[in-house]
């Protein structure tokens, strides 16, 4: 079974035989949103832009990760309201010089 991912992040390009166009996935919030483009190169120049866009977005700071991810738990019901908010004061004490910065991956 796939697993949700959170936060926000741009995927693609998918090449759409049917309409003979390029498309992208922007995520970055509760239904992604699709771009279509004419060529592959104007989908990965779309892709750039969109990319930059959510990298200085407020979704992006630690803290909001934090919070995000244990309003999706209780929204799927994987953990209840008190075991959230005990986890995210723990994860607060723990990343609090971090909170502010912008979450990024490292992907080697």
């Amino acid at each position: 079974m796939p697993r949700y991912k959170l936060g926000a992040r741009v995927t693609g390009p998918y090449c759409c035989e049917a309409r003979s166009k390029w498309r992208i996935f922007v995520y970055d919030g509760p239904k992604p949103i699709v771009l279509w483009f004419a060529t592959e190169n104007d989908a990965r120049k779309g892709m750039r832009d969109a990319a930059q866009t959510l990298s200085t977005s407020e979704s992006r700071l630690l803290g909001a990760l934090i919070a995000q991810y244990y309003a999706e738990k209780q929204q799927r019901s994987i953990a209840t309201a008190s075991t959230c908010a005990h986890q995210i004061v723990r994860l607060r004490g723990f990343f609090a010089p971090y909170l502010g910065r912008l979450a990024t991956a490292h992907l080697r």
